[in-house]
């Protein structure tokens, strides 16, 4: 190898320049006027005006706030290109969407009419329509509920359609992420604004106290977005993520969000199902289904007119099932944020739903002298080694109600002899179902809760 003092390298470098600088002019003015000449075919793929393409077709794309001058990068040009392509969002005043002309516009959301919630137009009308016709069937009972609250907070009404494709407005709906009942919150989110949950009772099924709960939580995120998009985004994502993927892409606008895959598929679809779900309910009879449904479903149990009755708590509620003239499971469908047979001890007072038709009944029967209306809760002597999870895995119960029943720690010592009280009616046909689930007392029941409630209210119980 020939070696090159310091003079020599600079010596070689410039003759490298020169020669770059006479044949590599000649290279780069070939290259710059072939680009000129392909310039417009290449610029045919993608125009920024354009409509918006699939947010699952592509990675990236353009900024829509840019010039109209920019130039978008080739692969971007042509993912865009092979896209299938959103139309532009319509006015819907006396428009076609899904074939069916729309008779009431008057939605106070925001909906827009574009290709997505004509999908699900399609879907609701189509494949699902027999769960949609249900969920209809539900909102006959649901929404005198629900439409009150959500005036009181000066919401819009049309949020009355979030619950129905959070759950079709279902107290006994549960997520894969452990949301229940109508507005579908988790535990963390329920007891954040409000809710109680715990053993005896959950409130994320009770439809008046869950309504003000997702009232407080829709007016939160619409104060932090400012726009009911992004609030219902954030509503099933949760408002940290909605707000990063807004950082991330630069954009305060929901239908530029989901044009990037910064949320997940069921966040993207969320909006446009909600206005798919608004168009139908209002246009019901448009799309096939009937104006009104003078009777729900036989499983959901609110047949007719109920009402609330406040009575002092704790109440057994299968003593208030008798004096109410009503199957005890029944008086469960009516009130299923109620989880026990009993409504949680320390509850001074409890309002219960019953129809209409049995409220003197009821009244007259459980206030009556000579009525038991007490709860009485099964006792338990300790034995030697005894502990409350002990116990509790015993009888089939979880230590929490044990502590609360008895004010006692988690790890407070049992005395040998000591009465507890059990979170278990005390009355003779219980006890005899228990005993006969745990002839075994080494093992967990076989039978759960319900079934042994069931099995008392199938009998007839002294007192009662």
């Amino acid at each position: 190898m020939r070696r090159l003092t310091q003079h020599g390298v600079y010596q070689q470098q410039r003759r490298f320049s020169w020669g770059f600088g006479t044949r590599g002019a000649l290279v780069l003015c070939s290259l710059l006027l072939s680009a000129c000449a392909t310039a417009p075919a290449d610029e045919a793929h993608y125009s920024p005006g354009a409509p918006i393409a699939s947010p699952t077709a592509y990675r990236r794309e353009p900024d829509p706030q840019a010039p109209a001058t920019a130039r978008t990068p080739a692969s971007d040009r042509i993912r865009t290109a092979r896209a299938a392509p959103i139309p532009p969002d319509r006015p819907y005043q006396g428009m076609r969407v899904a074939g069916v002309r729309l008779r009431r516009t008057d939605f106070d959301l925001p909906v827009r009419v574009n290709a997505k919630v004509e999908k699900w137009v399609r879907y609701f009308t189509g494949r699902g329509r027999e769960h949609f016709e249900r969920w209809l069937e539900r909102a006959e009972y649901m929404a005198p509920e629900i439409l009150p609250i959500l005036r009181r907070e000066s919401l819009p009404e049309d949020l009355l359609y979030l619950s129905l494709i959070e759950s079709g407005f279902s107290f006994h709906a549960t997520s894969h992420a452990d949301a229940v009942g109508p507005w579908q919150f988790i535990s963390g989110t329920g007891r954040r604004f409000g809710l109680r949950i715990d053993w005896w009772l959950d409130e994320r099924r009770d439809v008046r106290k869950s309504t003000r709960a997702a009232a407080r939580y829709l007016s939160e995120l619409y104060r932090q977005f400012g726009s009911w998009e992004l609030a219902a985004a954030g509503y099933n994502a949760g408002e940290n993520r909605v707000e990063r993927a807004l950082r991330e892409t630069r954009t305060r606008d929901y239908w530029s969000l989901i044009r990037r895959p910064r949320l997940s598929r069921e966040t993207r679809e969320y909006v446009p199902k909600l206005f798919a779900a608004a168009i139908i309910g209002k246009n019901r009879q448009a799309y096939g289904f009937r104006a009104s449904y003078s009777r729900p479903g036989a499983e959901d149990a609110w047949h007719g007119d109920t009402l609330h009755v406040r009575v002092d708590g704790p109440v057994d509620l299968l003593k208030v099932a008798r004096a109410a003239g009503l199957a005890y499971q029944e008086l469960k469908r009516l009130n299923p944020e109620l989880l026990r047979w009993c409504s949680p001890p320390g509850v001074d007072s409890v309002s219960l739903r019953l129809p209409a038709s049995a409220r003197d009944r009821f009244q007259a029967a459980y206030h009556h002298p000579e009525f038991a209306r007490s709860v009485d809760f099964r006792s338990y002597r300790v034995r030697p080694g005894d502990t409350l999870a002990r116990i509790a895995r015993r009888f089939g119960v979880r230590v929490e109600p044990l502590q609360e029943l008895n004010g006692l720690s988690p790890y407070a010592f049992l005395r040998e002899g000591a009465e507890l009280r059990l979170p278990l009616p005390a009355d003779r046909v219980f006890s005899t179902v228990q005993a006969s689930a745990h002839a075994d007392a080494s093992t967990v029941s076989a039978l759960t809760l319900e079934n042994r409630e069931a099995a008392r209210a199938a009998s007839r119980v002294e007192g009662i």
